[in-house]
């Protein structure tokens, strides 16, 4: 496996017929595992609008009161990876703002769908397959903790007055420490924290 945590694990599958590899993302059922099906839903509306830096599910099913699980491409590597591949974990400026400027396609295609991320980090934002030194696109990951800002009527929701804090500590927003509503502002408060660990190595 890739990454797991209490309940999410992720890693390398290949189909059976021919042998090709996928990722696949498992959840252990719970009163609690709804992570699956928010990236599901993500998927789902970022397929419809044809959104080309957000990943797009192949398959998914239930093992009755077991888990759930996801089929996705198998992409590359992300950019906690890549960094740490140098001296202090640190890009070079050029390298660094390039990557960052980056990601902020796949951030503005999940705003577009109405979804704000909550979780945007390095690890979150992965190399898209066949990125070459002259054509590299970043692909944003993990929908687990997203949330729809607007309704379906394509007007912003009213902010909760509580909120569960959501997202990565190292990464996260003042108003998300501080239990406030977290909004597209937030994931790119987010991306300004990511942009200088890419820079510094901190």
């Amino acid at each position: 496996m890739k990454g797991s945590g209490k309940q999410r694990a992720t890693g390398r599958v290949l189909r059976k017929s021919d042998g090709k590899p996928f990722a696949c993302k498992l959840e252990i059922c719970g009163p609690n595992s709804h992570g699956l099906d928010m990236d599901y839903i993500v998927m789902n509306q970022a397929a419809k609008r044809g959104c080309s830096h957000l990943v797009q599910s192949i398959d998914r099913g239930k093992i009755e009161d077991h888990f759930k699980f996801l089929i996705m491409p198998l992409l590359g590597h992300n950019l906690t990876k890549i960094r740490h591949q140098f001296v202090d974990g640190r890009l070079s400026l050029s390298s660094g703002l390039r990557l960052a400027f980056l990601a902020l396609s796949p951030i503005q295609e999940l705003h577009n769908i109405g979804y704000v991320h909550r979780d945007i980090k390095c690890s979150n934002f992965c190399l898209a397959p066949n990125s070459s030194r002259g054509d590299t696109r970043l692909i944003l990951v993990d929908y687990g903790v997203s949330r729809a800002y607007k309704d379906k009527t394509g007007n912003l929701k009213a902010p909760r007055e509580q909120v569960r804090f959501r997202g990565t500590t190292r990464y996260a927003s003042l108003n998300a420490h501080n239990g406030e509503e977290q909004a597209p502002r937030d994931d790119l408060i987010s991306w300004f924290y990511m942009m200088v660990e890419l820079l510094s190595g901190m």
